[in-house]
């Protein structure tokens, strides 16, 4: 009976110690999971926002032509300036150096 108690105790210690090794490896799957659905839910709004800023830009562009057409139907002997910015062109500057002895 002795033999028998004394084996029951130390099959039973291991299984705590899994236990609590199986706990923490869990706490890490679980942040692991929530890490990639939020990466996924910031990706999918991320989509969302830049969709809606190129159909934004889109709007604009037609808008222009819209009014150019309009300005141009309206008042067809004036000019519309066809001109649009776009940016700083770097310039390319050469420099020579000489040394004289």
């Amino acid at each position: 009976a002795a033999m028998a108690a004394m084996a029951s105790c130390t099959d039973q210690e291991p299984a705590v110690e899994f236990g609590s090794a199986f706990t923490g490896l869990l706490l890490w799957v679980l942040a692991a999971v929530a890490a990639v659905c939020g990466i996924y839910a910031l990706d999918r709004l991320w989509r969302k926002r830049q969709d809606a800023r190129k159909h934004a830009m889109g709007i604009e562009g037609e808008s222009r032509v819209f009014a150019v057409n309009l300005v141009k139907h309206f008042m067809p002997s004036s000019k519309v300036q066809k001109y649009q910015f776009k940016g700083f062109a770097k310039k390319s500057v050469t420099v020579d150096v000489g040394f004289e002895e």
